[in-house]
């Protein structure tokens, strides 16, 4: 297999070559702008240069609007010259049930599910998944490998903006504010930081100790960090791990 794996997120892009296994990761940020096309063009003839990427075929998972994810399809078409073809929702495909109306369910969350249920194996009792990215979510399977369902809240960003943007006088706090969980908070920026912060990680604790009974649970996402604890484990490309596990069964189906 020689493949480009692309992970499309609402802030982040993550790329890795997957052959025998998967190879020159890297995440490059990836904000809203005007022109897509421009954007993705340079990000993917960047990535290939450093990389001397030249894939057969180019896998794109997007929680993007449609239009979008097109535009950065025919990017890494045009940079690439390989075959695009892009991601969909399959439980059925993988022997895995899912509580979850698959037509609902953001292929990123999918992936990740099935990433897990390979790195995992789930174990005696199950597994949670937790991807803290511009949204978090939490999703649970058991320890026969069924999506149980999940749970989906604000990222640390949005927490921060929606303050700012629900009021006259709170400040734009920055994401990479720092926090010191030691200390209590002594200025309004530090009050917000530390706030949506503690917010995130006890609202994902509560959640693992609540419904979790002792699993295991693997954690992804830019904001990864804020909310691991002891006896988690933190998977920065799991996202890319499920989509390398559905190139093969999927790709290898269709050929």
């Amino acid at each position: 297999m020689n493949a480009l794996l692309c992970n499309l997120g609402n802030s982040r892009l993550q790329l890795a070559l997957c052959g025998d296994g998967l190879s020159a990761h890297a995440t490059r940020a990836c904000e809203a702008t005007a022109d897509y096309a421009a954007l993705f063009r340079a990000l993917f003839g960047a990535y290939r240069d450093a990389h001397d990427a030249r894939p057969e075929t180019v896998w794109l998972a997007s929680v993007r609007a449609d239009a979008t994810t097109a535009t950065v399809a025919a990017a890494a078409r045009e940079v690439f010259d390989a075959e695009t073809r892009i991601a969909e929702v399959r439980f059925a495909a993988f022997d895995m049930d899912s509580a979850y109306d698959e037509t609902l369910i953001g292929v990123d969350r999918f992936l990740a599910i099935i990433g897990a249920q390979v790195s995992e194996k789930t174990g005696a009792k199950g597994c949670a998944v937790v991807d803290c990215g511009t949204a978090t979510t939490v999703d649970f399977i058991d320890a026969r490998g069924r999506h149980l369902g999940g749970f989906i809240l604000p990222g640390v960003a949005m927490m921060r903006a929606s303050l700012a943007a629900g009021t006259d006088r709170l400040p734009v706090v920055d994401a990479d504010t720092d926090v010191d969980r030691d200390a209590a908070p002594r200025d309004t920026q530090a009050a917000i930081a530390r706030g949506c912060d503690a917010a995130l990680r006890y609202a994902v604790e509560g959640l693992i100790d609540e419904r979790g009974d002792g699993c295991e649970v693997l954690v992804t996402g830019g904001d990864a960090k804020r909310v691991l604890r002891d006896g988690w484990r933190e998977r920065p490309y799991l996202v890319l791990e499920g989509l390398a596990r559905y190139a093969r069964s999927v790709g290898e189906s269709a050929s």
